[in-house]
């Protein structure tokens, strides 16, 4: 039940104009949630999955928003996250949602 508010407070940070320094003390304090949050969830065992662009895609670890083609990327390979994934113990919680190279 707490992914999804890790997911809000990821998407708000990116939301916030990150130039304008009226905004600075909220995205620090976000920031600062999110990672205590993060921190939490790994004590006890929450991993984040959020593969990079170029990472071979996992269907055991990813799930496949979209293919797009792409000259400069291998097929198969991850192109964009959409949102984190994460796994407890080993076990996937949610599948990180990825667009993949075809």
């Amino acid at each position: 039940e707490l992914l999804p508010v890790l997911d809000s407070l990821s998407r708000g940070i990116a939301g916030i104009d990150a130039t304008d320094q009226q905004l600075a003390p909220m995205l620090t304090g976000m920031k600062m949630t999110h990672e205590l949050l993060e921190k939490a969830l790994s004590r006890f065992g929450i991993e984040v999955l959020d593969p990079a662009k170029g990472d071979a895609f996992n269907p055991s670890l990813h799930e496949a928003m979209s293919m797009q083609p792409d000259a400069e990327a291998e097929s198969n390979t991850v192109l964009q996250v959409l949102e984190k994934g994460y796994q407890l113990n080993g076990r996937v919680l949610r599948a990180a949602m990825v667009i993949v190279s075809s």
